[in-house]
């Protein structure tokens, strides 16, 4: 069975139901990943940059960058998309290594929300790469 980027989001929604600590670093990781993946599906690929100089997640927040600065479909969406992820890997980071801080549900509640945003940014740049394809078809 594949898995669908919105449900590592529902999980993360799941998970930060429940009181304690580790369910909140938990949200906050998957939130982080139902975006990551979504934007990975969304970006064209001649946007991602060539080479293993990076990880595969600075990849796409780079892909989105590129798209982003491009006279192309989906640009501004694709630009706010990229600050989006760059800001939620940080989150991700910090409850995912920093065991000394404190992650609270509130916390997690915050990035499931930037999480939320970034989906619909994605959805929102593939309608408009699919208007743009469509145009230019017919």
């Amino acid at each position: 069975m594949s898995l669908k980027p919105t449900e590592f989001f529902d999980l993360a929604k799941s998970l930060n139901e429940s009181s304690g600590e580790i369910y909140a670093r938990t949200a906050v990781n998957r939130a982080y990943y139902s975006a990551i993946h979504r934007a990975t599906e969304v970006i064209p690929l001649d946007c991602f940059p060539d080479g293993d100089d990076v990880g595969s997640h600075e990849r796409v927040i780079r892909a989105a960058e590129k798209l982003g600065n491009a006279v192309r479909p989906g640009r501004s969406a694709a630009r706010e998309l990229a600050r989006a992820l760059r800001r939620m890997k940080e989150s991700r980071e910090i409850a995912d290594y920093e065991l000394n801080k404190s992650i609270t549900n509130a916390y997690a509640d915050d990035v499931i929300e930037r999480a939320r945003a970034a989906l619909a940014l994605c959805d929102d740049i593939e309608r408009q790469i699919a208007i743009a394809t469509n145009q230019k078809a017919g």
